[in-house]
């Protein structure tokens, strides 16, 4: 079989001045002298990376090799050297001699290829590449010219030949010459099969991104920056270890917090790799994949799977699932390739093109209602009951603070983005942030001046600071700034400016100093907390967060997510994938009245002495009393969910929603500081008020707040259980 005429010169040239007689006898000098065109070593390396590359890797490949630089000292474990040569230390005790052994297994090589038994070149010690490199030179026709083991695999696997045990590499060899076509030569055919299968392809790098997630190591370093003409970007963490490590690929204008992009997601406690259609977590992106509702979120994945919602990225849409141990190197190329593909023609808006920061209306605005916001939910398969609905956006519009606390994946998230990308006419209207456990002050949401570029102001890459501007610059619209995982750190360290002004007269957070350097900053020096900014945080209970303090509790509205059985079993039933761009803006003509509602002073509600101060007696007993502003937000409270609800919920449902949102938070301790006030509480929720609380026998019709009664049950059997319990964690 004919070579490729223009290599066929340099293949015989090379077994010309390195027949197998002159092997057996070559010398040291020969085989690695440094700057010897000639050297056996360097024809290898060099002068035959044509026909088959071995660049790259340490010089220990070739067993033996002689120091260019001999003033460094070599302490490496296994390895030896006399100051001008270094060798493994396994092949002899000083240069000569790990030399002839070096030789005689060139020499064993060489001759096993000659004679095509290539099954005693598996036996031999050294490198894969260097020895398969040296033994398609004395037999070009069977070997083929690829010499890495791994990139022999993938074509294996390609060809469907891989069989149930580990093949050996001569195995491989034969196999892949069996495919050779007979109108091709083995070196057009070697690299037929290196462009389709070689390491510069994304697999290698998809392999090391499983096996590193698996680590502590954070570096990215040894990755590819592009692919395909797409940047690739990956994490294994921020700070600390993430539990979804990623690797992505961009678009220009695409970016990580606000667009979309193939991605490689790793999730470590399911041990499941899943090929996106990715969709920014950060921000909602301002852009589609246009995909039909039978391709299913990584959401509906594992509700379907796992019973529980993913710990992130659960918009997503997937595009494969592969199980890490047993990834198929052709599949995951083929499979990213065809994403790229259909990726490059979507026409899409950069992510990095700024809404205008002053947002003039066309639309009409019309007064707010409610149930209209239910029915875009409904459209968009997301399921809430109404009841919540009010208490939630009565809430917003009571104190522009709420915190959303309950188990993973229960819809904390979906209802704060819900809201926001409803109700907002702008996508610059609505900021998702995810909490950091390394958030040890307040630069992740504020940014910092530039202490070696005076005059400058460092603004944080996730939005919030540019949300807060935008909002002051439109105050007749709705802004949310959604810190998902607020308790990732503790709240107080960076969100303390936050706290601190939500309660003062004039709102002010102070960001840098005034004077004559700072003429040119577009950051002014302080900023008042804009009346339309509305905050909300989620919060999931786990060993890895922190609890808040009564001082945060205090500011806010918490609402519980829950979720009954029979809500679960419907769900099951007939999962379907969300789809929030279906209500995206459809509120916008109301967010006007929104701010409007949010900012207006309202008849108190009535006298409600005879039932908030018996809460007030027994919460003082445990500490957790509340005091004027709590007594103030839940009067409001009150009116606002009354004109709100319009007759969806009675006073005494109302009443309820207060009990639970305002004056439990704050319960938490021991059996010996609770037990009896959880008692003497549950009963308050009671018909009978002189009734046995959290009685087994007990009908509903007992209850007369059957929220708050549920919850405090919760905490009362934790804490006889469990010697303590909080709210949060009941």
């Amino acid at each position: 079989m004919a070579l490729l005429k223009e290599y066929r010169p340099l293949l015989d040239e090379f077994l010309d001045v390195w027949p197998i007689a002159r092997l057996k006898n070559m010398k040291l000098e020969e085989y690695t002298n440094v700057g010897d065109d000639d050297s056996f070593c360097r024809w290898l390396e060099s002068r035959l990376d044509k026909v088959g590359s071995m660049w790259g890797g340490s010089a220990y490949k070739f067993g033996i090799y002689k120091r260019k630089d001999t003033s460094k000292k070599v302490s490496r474990s296994g390895y030896s050297t006399d100051g001008i040569y270094a060798w493994h230390t396994r092949y002899g005790a000083d240069a000569k001699e790990a030399f002839f052994t070096v030789r005689a297994m060139i020499v064993d090589i060489a001759e096993s290829a000659v004679s095509g038994e290539f099954q005693n070149i598996d036996k031999v010690d050294l490198g894969h590449v260097f020895k398969w490199k040296v033994a398609f030179h004395y037999n070009p026709k069977l070997i083929v010219p690829i010499f890495m083991k791994d990139v022999l695999v993938r074509i294996i696997e390609f060809y469907g030949e891989n069989g149930k045990g580990e093949l050996t590499s001569s195995e491989m060899y034969r196999i892949i010459s069996k495919y050779q076509p007979k109108h091709q030569d083995i070196i057009s055919y070697g690299k037929e099969l290196w462009e389709k299968f070689g390491p510069d392809k994304m697999f290698f790098f998809v392999k090391k991104f499983v096996e590193q997630a698996k680590t502590e190591d954070q570096t990215t370093k040894d990755y590819p920056k592009t692919f395909l003409d797409l940047t690739v970007k990956l994490r294994f963490g921020a700070g600390g270890l993430s539990k979804v490590p990623w690797l992505g690929f961009f678009r220009d204008g695409q970016e990580v917090k606000n667009g979309i992009y193939p991605v490689f997601l790793y999730y470590k406690k399911q041990n499941i790799l899943i090929l996106a259609y990715g969709l920014s977590a950060t921000n909602p992106p301002k852009n589609s994949w246009h995909l039909d509702s039978s391709v299913e979120t990584i959401s509906t994945l594992f509700l379907r799977e796992y019973k529980q919602e993913p710990y992130k990225y659960g918009d997503s849409l997937v595009y494969r699932v592969y199980k890490p141990n047993d990834l198929s190197a052709y599949e995951v190329e083929n499979d990213l390739a065809q994403l790229v593909e259909f990726y490059k023609t979507l026409d899409l808006k950069s992510s990095n093109e700024k809404e205008p920061a002053v947002i003039e209306s066309r639309l009409k605005q019309i007064p707010l209602k409610l149930y209209e916001f239910s029915e875009s939910l409904k459209k968009a398969h997301l399921w809430f009951p109404l009841s919540l609905l009010h208490r939630y956006v009565a809430s917003h519009l009571t104190k522009p603070f709420i915190i959303l606390t309950g188990l993973s994946g229960s819809g904390k998230t979906k209802m704060a983005e819900a809201l926001s990308i409803w109700i907002s006419e702008s996508s610059s209207q609505y900021c998702l942030i995810a909490v950091g456990s390394d958030w040890t002050n307040r630069e992740p949401l504020l940014g910092y001046p530039n202490a070696l570029d005076s005059g400058k102001y460092v603004k944080p890459d996730n939005g919030a600071l540019d949300l807060i501007l935008n909002a002051t610059q439109n105050p007749s619209l709705p802004y949310f700034l959604i810190l998902d995982e607020m308790n990732m750190s503790h709240v107080e360290r960076y969100f303390a400016d936050f706290l601190s002004a939500m309660e003062s007269v004039h709102r002010i957070i102070t960001l840098h100093p005034e004077g004559d350097e700072w003429i040119d900053c577009d950051v002014p020096a302080e900023i008042s907390l804009p009346p339309n900014l509305f905050i909300i945080g989620t919060v999931n209970i786990d060993e890895t967060t922190y609890m808040f303090s009564p001082k945060v509790l205090d500011r806010a509205n918490v609402l519980e997510f829950r979720i009954k059985e029979t809500e679960m079993e419907s769900y099951l039933k007939m999962p379907e994938s969300l789809n929030m761009n279906s209500i995206k803006g459809k509120g916008a003509s109301m967010g006007q009245d929104f701010v409007a509602k949010a900012n207006t002073r309202l008849p108190p509600a009535p006298s409600l002495d005879a039932i908030l101060i018996p809460f007030f007696s027994k919460l003082q007993e445990a500490g957790a009393e509340f005091g004027y502003r709590t007594a103030a937000e839940i009067n409001r409270f009150i009116s606002v969910c009354t004109e709100l609800a319009d007759g969806e919920m009675n006073d005494t449902e109302i009443i309820d929603a207060v009990i639970m949102q305002k004056l439990l938070p704050k319960l938490h301790g021991s059996r010996k500081k609770l037990e009896k006030i959880l008692w003497s509480i549950g009963q308050l929720c009671l018909v009978d008020q002189t009734g046995d609380a959290f009685h087994e026998q007990e009908e509903d019709s007992d209850i007369k707040y059957p929220l708050s009664y549920e919850k405090l049950k919760r905490m009362y059997t934790r804490v006889r259980d469990d010697g303590f319990t909080s709210y949060a964690e009941a």
